[in-house]
């Protein structure tokens, strides 16, 4: 509406600055055009003293339009300014941080920033520092951290717990406490926005310092790698939304809609950079397509970067192939350490549904996965022969609002061949004595609350749980079991993993042009419960976590309750 009065006012201004330099001219043209005229007849006149005076006045009066003319244009030249300017602050809007913008089609990811020269005078305070280069805003994204750990066990990770290597209480690791600084969370990316038409496009890269650490790490110069977290290209138009490239795995679950921006999803206020147990995550490569229908219902469907994963913690958690087919279907699985060599068959293919009725997110998903293995004729009496094994999963997950800083949270999965979307504590696949892969069963799921006291004090709590079934399989060849939680099998098979959480996020101070500085808390309880251990070893692990974390964050991109 905005864009209509103003480009109508326009219009009029510009009809009476025309209207009257033609009123003008033509007052020029009439006395030129007489003087012409009495010229061209060639006769004498006389010039009386009233004449002279006549002459005078009309002077007189053609200097003062000139006057009004030049006022007239003076004015219509600040009503274009301010027209203009008018018209882009009503059409363009700032980025905040992962925030989205809702418009009138449905929830949309992209956000046209507005550039400085095109609003008033008064400052930009939610994109201090946008930059605006030809028609791409870009909006750097991130915050400096130092983070500080302290475990009552040595659980042999840095400041991201690994969940299922807790030291049972017989282990020399367990009678050894564990404190480290480190600023490898600190992050630092940028996204871009641009408007073509009515399409918007986002890009988005996020980066971290937690990537694969050189063994010397911490005897020196404390060198943290350098690694991709997010990095990823989003176009929307009329409610269709496409993503393309690493983000946060369509099974995360979600805050809002369906989006793969990081402020809209479920991944815990933990300080933990590997979050809560109970969460079903995972950040890599995929295709997908999103459709929103209006501001209520989502849906999407992705393929996504495929595993096919027999690892576990890194206490032992792998799951043993049988004696006869370890050294030849050993390279085509993924242990936790094989990188590329391992093969996959097709890519993951998730689909979700989500529904968001104001106080209440919810949202329905479901995976399809597969594994296929080759054996080769040396190992079996019947020539070379290949199996192919389907597996997948299902998710609900609910976020109510019951207050407006006051929220519930439940995720719940269940499938079989995922267990490494529980952040790999457990393996997919066990492999029969013939070749064959077998899924494992695995769930998981989180019940949380997150309140905002203050807009500056975020208090949250959750309770989380994995779960790994037993698969046991008989090898001919040793005359024993293998598998995964077969008898005598590593303490690193683990039954299930629980985590109680508590923190506190307080942002100390914050300015839209200088950014914030905030400090978070957490405090967490983890019980381990392997399926075998020996006599005389105890039957649990536990561990006591306590978290400590000082941040400056970027302009626009200040902590706040997701």
């Amino acid at each position: 509406m905005n864009r209509i009065w103003c480009a109508s006012l326009l219009c009029l201004s510009v009809f009476a600055l025309n209207l009257s330099a033609s009123d003008g001219a033509a007052a020029t043209t009439d006395a030129t055009a007489n003087a012409g005229a009495a010229a061209a007849s060639g006769t004498k006149k006389t010039v009386s003293a009233k004449d002279i005076e006549e002459l005078r006045k009309r002077i007189a009066e053609q200097e003062q339009q000139i006057e009004k003319l030049q006022e007239s244009l003076s004015s219509q030249r600040d009503l274009l300014e301010t027209t203009v300017r008018a018209i882009s602050a009503a059409g363009t809007t700032a980025p905040s941080g992962d925030a989205r913008l809702v418009n009138a089609g449905g929830v949309s990811p992209m956000i046209a920033p507005a550039s400085r020269a095109a609003q008033p005078s008064a400052p930009i305070e939610e994109a201090p520092l946008s930059l605006k280069i030809g028609d791409t805003y870009i909006t750097p994204v991130g915050f400096m951290d130092l983070t500080f750990v302290d475990r009552t066990t040595n659980v042999g990770s840095g400041i991201g717990t690994n969940f299922g290597s807790i030291p049972l209480g017989n282990a020399a690791t367990s009678n050894l406490n564990d404190s480290l600084l480190s600023a490898q969370n600190s992050r630092i990316g940028a996204r871009f926005d641009a408007l073509w038409k009515d399409t918007k496009i986002l890009g988005y890269w996020e980066s971290d310092f937690l990537g694969n650490q050189p063994t010397n790490i911490l005897v020196t110069s404390n060198g943290a790698t350098f690694r991709l977290r997010l990095f990823y290209i989003d176009v929307q138009k009329h409610g269709f939304e496409v993503t393309g490239g690493q983000t946060w795995s369509l099974m995360t679950p979600g805050r809002t809609g369906i989006s793969p921006l990081p402020g809209d999803i479920f991944y815990s206020q933990d300080v933990d950079t590997n979050y809560q147990v109970g969460l079903t995550w995972a950040r890599q490569a995929g295709f997908r397509l999103a459709y929103h229908a209006g501001k209520i219902l989502h849906f999407a469907v992705a393929a996504e970067n495929p595993q096919q994963y027999i690892g576990g913690s890194s206490g032992g958690g792998t799951s043993v192939l049988p004696s006869n087919l370890n050294s030849a279907l050993g390279a085509e699985f993924d242990s936790g350490a094989t990188s590329y060599a391992a093969p996959a068959v097709r890519p993951d293919l998730i689909a979700k549904a989500a529904v968001d009725l104001g106080i209440l997110h919810s949202e329905l998903v479901g995976i399809s996965s597969a594994a296929k293995t080759y054996v080769p004729p040396a190992t079996t009496s019947s020539g070379s022969v290949s199996y192919t094994t389907a597996g997948g999963g299902i998710s609900f997950n609910n976020v109510l609002k019951i207050a407006n800083r006051f929220s519930i949270i439940e995720t719940a999965t269940y499938g079989q061949g995922i267990g490494r979307y529980f952040f790999g504590q457990g393996p997919d696949y066990v492999v029969n004595s013939n070749g064959r892969a077998t899924n494992v069963k695995a769930a998981g799921g989180i019940v949380g609350a997150e309140l905002g006291l203050t807009k500056s004090t975020v208090l949250y709590g959750y309770w989380g749980q994995d779960y790994f079934g037993r698969s046991e399989v008989w090898d001919p060849k040793a005359k024993t079991y293998v598998g995964y939680g077969y008898p005598g099998s590593s303490t690193g098979n683990n039954r299930a993993i629980e985590e109680v959480t508590f923190g506190l996020q307080q942002t100390l101070w914050k300015d839209p042009h200088y950014g914030a500085l905030s400090i978070f808390g957490q405090y967490s309880y983890l019980l381990r419960d392997p399926w075998y251990f020996a006599v005389g070893v105890p039957s649990q692990a536990t561990s006591n976590m306590l978290f400590l974390d000082l941040r400056y964050t970027l302009p626009g991109q200040a902590p706040k309750l997701k």
